[in-house]
């Protein structure tokens, strides 16, 4: 007979969710629970502090525009990344292997896994900070709390985000919506008037507020195929992000922004007290909960790419602990910016990733050929990654000023993609061409 362990080992390795092979086709979920389980992962503290930002430095109607140009874009760029997921079965880490290389992707691997990790603790951190400001309670022994919680859907995988999101993207969609509405009424503020309402803070220009989000955003676009390996086909993650993820994801900002209107403040811990009650506790610790435990999976996934002989659910375990202790210690603005510098180095596997995808087969090198190889790493990755990432990190903390009004999340992308293909192609263009002679 078992016992409690060997059981509680057995249950765990069940939910492993094939950390390093293709998920396999029956166990793909169908488009609205991909949509659910993304929408969840944005609807958090991140997605009011979105809502925010944009009203301390624009009008309403601007915040709006903007805020949907930012998501069509991001969109765009997690329906890509994800289809590749998609397509071949496999997490983030496994697939930058055919970019990286055999041993090259182990890059990818340890940064993400720093920036998931790091912003784990981060959002435990904020959400103890919020808590006090709202309630009551110690902040360290509330990140212990709050991190071991966040661990556990994190540790069950798939299906335990996927319960998890369910019913936080209802509760917050109606939660939100109901506390706008109300707002309206009671100030008695009609459309039109609504829509001219100035900025809260000092006026900034829309192209600016766009790189912001849409550099924040598009880090996580990067992890899509995390989520996306488990869709049935391409097409479902284009319908669910649009049909699904794009109205509920984008109520949260636009909310969130209505009630800054309502008490002339875009500091979150105002705005939050005056939502107020034990249903807007409830709200705020679930959004950060189904953000969290995605960033966890996806880290423990980056990390049993590098270490394939551990349990997934172990590392995830592990991973989690040490978060939630260092949440307890960290001066979370210092630490983000950390992090922020560390994200930099992330947005450049996207445009890699998808060169290689996307571009490459349609200049006659074949995608993944670097695998198909066997190179340990591919140096033509590793290069255009670093100086994509070193790109980003002097635009984005403003060492060089940028000339085009354009996202620098999606110049760096473009950039890398088509330096990516451009080397590739002069690298390998000869044994295309002679494959196609022969």
């Amino acid at each position: 007979m078992k016992d409690l362990g060997s059981r509680i080992v057995e249950f765990m390795d069940r939910s492993e969710d094939f950390p390093t092979q293709p998920i396999p086709r029956e166990r793909r979920k169908p488009w609205y629970s991909i949509a659910m389980v993304w929408t969840g992962i944005y609807i958090s503290i991140a997605a009011i502090l979105d809502g925010l930002a944009v009203i301390s430095g624009l009008s309403f109607k601007n915040s709006v525009i903007v805020l949907i140009i930012a998501f069509f874009t991001f969109l765009a760029l997690t329906a890509l990344q994800g289809s590749i997921g998609t397509e071949t079965g496999l997490s983030t880490y496994m697939i930058a292997k055919q970019s990286f290389g055999r041993r090259g992707s182990h890059v990818v691997s340890l940064i993400s896994l720093i920036v998931n990790v790091g912003w784990f603790a981060i959002n435990v951190r904020a959400l103890a900070e919020s808590v006090h400001a709202i309630w009551f309670g110690n902040i360290p022994v509330m990140c212990i709390i709050f991190g071991f919680l966040m661990i556990i859907t994190a540790t069950i995988g798939y299906k335990g985000i996927e319960a998890l999101s369910m019913p936080t993207v209802i509760y917050t969609f109606g939660f939100m919506l109901y506390n706008a509405i109300r707002v309206i009424m009671q100030d008695g503020t009609d459309f039109i008037e609504l829509m001219e309402r100035a900025p809260i803070g000092e006026p900034v220009h829309m192209s600016v507020i766009i790189s912001v989000l849409v550099g924040a955003m598009a880090a996580g676009a990067v992890n899509a195929p995390d989520v996306m390996r488990f869709s049935k086909k391409k097409s479902d993650n284009f319908k669910g992000l649009y049909l699904i993820g794009l109205p509920l994801a984008i109520c949260q900002p636009i909310c969130a922004i209505i009630l800054a209107l309502h008490v002339q403040s875009g500091e979150f811990a105002t705005v939050m007290v005056q939502i107020g009650g034990v249903a807007g506790l409830i709200m705020v610790i679930l959004g950060a909960w189904t953000s969290n435990d995605n960033a966890l999976y996806s880290a423990s996934l980056a990390f049993t790419e590098m270490f394939p002989k551990l349990r997934r659910w172990a590392v995830a375990i592990t991973l989690g602990v040490i978060a939630s202790v260092v949440a307890a210690f960290i001066n979370i603005g210092l630490y983000a910016n950390i992090m922020l510098a560390f994200g930099c180095f992330i947005v450049p596997v996207l445009g890699i990733m998808i060169s290689d995808f996307f571009v490459l087969p349609r200049i006659g090198i074949s995608s993944g050929i670097s695998l198909q190889k066997n190179e340990i790493i591919n140096p033509i990755a590793i290069i255009v990654w670093l100086l994509g990432g070193i790109y980003a990190f002097v635009l984005d903390f403003q060492i060089i000023p940028t000339m085009i009004p354009i996202a620098s999340v999606v110049k760096n992308m473009i950039i890398c993609s088509l330096v990516y293909a451009l080397l590739m192609r002069a690298r390998h263009g000869k044994d295309s061409k002679a494959r196609v002679e022969a």
